[in-house]
């Protein structure tokens, strides 16, 4: 075996080595992983799937775009989450963990291409450390875990990636594998939508002097399979409208929308730094990340300096830099007419790759001269430390907490007695946001009501944040004013209050503004009202100098109302 092939072979395996014990990091986490927003959802639907005949009807299902009832194109993503939730017996841990092995393979695959294309051995296993580590990969890693579709897609793009970077002309069969990874990136996520269509001749034109024959027969093969694969999903499988439950639904088309998303996606990596005055975290000094940073750092200056090489020429490094930043472009392009002004950390996995190629190729390039040659390990080590301690602050100070504050939740739900199928529950108080994590359940629509069914065992059941009064009538939702609480729906609603540390407690009444300072109570289930209290009238102090557990609803203001 000549001495390159031998050394590109350990190359591999030491690789294959590195990056999970520099991923462990995120085991900081691991006993506080939990399921997020969606996967409630999902993990609903998984239950409800019993036998042969209910495992297909939701294959079909998700194929057919009826879980979501919105067009998305991730039903690989969800058929996944489904097969690892069910092998891992519905644990988030096991879901976390497959992540987790899913994102180093990822960062492996990565390495190799960069290495496959021709360059050093060093930069391509930096590439793969920075994307491995990259602040923008935290949220993806942290949430979906039944329904991975930022993740796998990923995984796939790369897996792309890596059949592109090969100098020979591909024979049938590994053209037929890599129309089979396009077909499967463009169903497990739409964020890679062009990047599945772009990735082989962007590497074809990128990675050598001159582009390879073999990359446009190569580049026709793929595109002809997604072509037909997306002609076929639309025309016999999708059965939802795509204009009308996609497209415009969730897009925006404007110059006013792309402008507003690239100053959000620039803001928020800028916060993702964990050095700004506006970071969503900050680093603090802990004796895990303190040994995990310096034993980081020390493994990858000692890789990068051991394969440091001697090629550094500039054209090479700037069509590669190219490549990165054209890759990052692609991934972000979608983002930037998506409508809302909810955050979109979620949207910074996708281009994650590429921007730590770009950081890679940045610190190859200081090692051009025989007098700088060390800065680059110097600097591939300073950049590990600071990344593992900036994973380790957005873990501490976003995720745990707010992953401690879901099983609070949890805990005190399985206490609350005297719940029937149909009993609504609101769940008021608790911070939309900590750091850079969302709630885990109660902030969206789609995983409340699941939340709360899964962890009581009972349905039907309603989940709310808060309810609102209009003019001393309750609605349930702001942008709902035409149905109305009665009494009777009082009666059967349970209220939990969060307070600022976290914990949560039962409201017994609820105040119904009906004039200025002026309320009328009414009891929530399970609290008999013999002192007829429902007849007086109360001012605010006076029921809070009673310390009567009472809720008081939010107030639609008219600006609401009138819409």
């Amino acid at each position: 075996m000549p001495s390159a092939e031998r050394e590109d072979r350990r190359f591999r395996w030491i690789a294959g080595f590195s990056y999970p014990l520099l991923l462990s990091v995120y085991l900081i986490y691991w006993s506080h992983a939990d399921y997020f927003v969606d996967d409630w959802f999902l993990i609903k639907h998984f239950r409800h799937a019993a036998g042969w005949k209910g495992v297909a009807g939701f294959a079909a299902a998700a194929a057919e775009n009826r879980v979501y009832q919105v067009f998305r194109m991730q039903w690989l993503s969800i058929l996944y989450g489904f097969l690892i939730t069910a092998l891992g017996g519905y644990s988030p841990r096991f879901n976390f963990a497959a992540l987790l092995l899913l994102h180093a393979a990822s960062a492996w695959l990565l390495s190799q291409a960069v290495r496959r294309a021709g360059f050093e051995r060093g930069l391509a296993f930096l590439a793969g450390v920075f994307y491995l580590l990259a602040p923008m990969a935290h949220f993806g890693l942290l949430t979906y875990l039944a329904n991975p579709f930022f993740v796998l897609s990923t995984f796939w793009v790369l897996l792309l990636l890596w059949f592109s970077s090969g100098a020979r002309r591909p024979g049938m069969g590994e053209l037929a594998f890599a129309s089979a990874c396009a077909v499967a990136a463009l169903f497990s996520g739409e964020q890679v939508f062009l990047l599945v269509w772009a990735i082989v001749p962007l590497a074809a034109l990128s990675f050598r002097k001159k582009p390879m024959p073999a990359a446009w027969p190569a580049a026709g093969a793929i595109w002809a399979a997604a072509s037909a694969a997306l002609a076929v999903y639309l025309l016999w499988i999708n059965r939802l409208p795509v204009r009308q439950t996609g497209i415009h639904r969730r897009y925006e088309w404007t110059s006013a929308r792309f402008a507003s998303n690239l100053l959000q996606i620039g803001g928020e990596l800028r916060q993702l730094s964990g050095v700004t005055s506006d970071s969503l975290f900050h680093f603090s000094l802990h004796k895990t990340e303190d040994a995990l940073a310096l034993a980081g750092a020390l493994l990858v200056t000692a890789l990068v300096w051991k394969w440091r090489g001697g090629d550094r020429e500039n054209g090479r490094l700037r069509r590669l830099f190219g490549f990165a930043v054209g890759g990052a472009a692609l991934a972000y392009a979608p983002v930037m007419w998506i409508a809302g002004g909810f955050p979109r950390f979620r949207y910074h996995y996708a281009p994650a790759p590429y921007l730590g190629l770009a950081a890679a190729v940045a610190v190859w390039a200081c090692g051009r001269s025989r007098w700088t040659r060390w800065s680059p390990a110097a600097l591939a080590g300073l950049a590990t430390g600071f990344l593992i301690f900036n994973a380790a602050a957005d873990l501490r100070q976003s995720w745990i907490p707010e992953s401690e504050q879901q099983h609070n939740l949890e805990v005190y739900m399985r206490q609350v007695k005297n719940i029937a199928p149909g009993d609504i529950f609101v769940v008021s108080g608790t911070p939309p946001q900590i750091g850079t994590a969302p709630h885990f359940s109660m902030h969206s629509t789609i995983s409340a009501s699941a939340f709360v069914e899964l962890v009581t065992g009972l349905e039907p059941l309603e989940a709310y944040l808060d309810f609102w009064n209009l003019h001393g009538r309750l609605v349930r939702d702001p942008d709902d004013l035409e149905h109305f609480l009665s009494e009777s729906d009082l009666a059967r609603t349970h209220v939990l209050m969060c307070s600022y540390d976290g914990r949560f407690s039962s409201l017994d009444w609820i105040a119904i503004e009906i004039g200025t300072d002026s309320f009328r109570l009414l009891p929530l289930k399970g609290v008999s009202d013999s002192g007829n209290a429902r007849r007086q009238i109360y001012s605010r102090e006076q029921l809070a100098l009673a310390q009567w557990p009472v809720y008081f609803p939010k107030i639609v203001r008219p600006r609401v109302a009138a819409r």
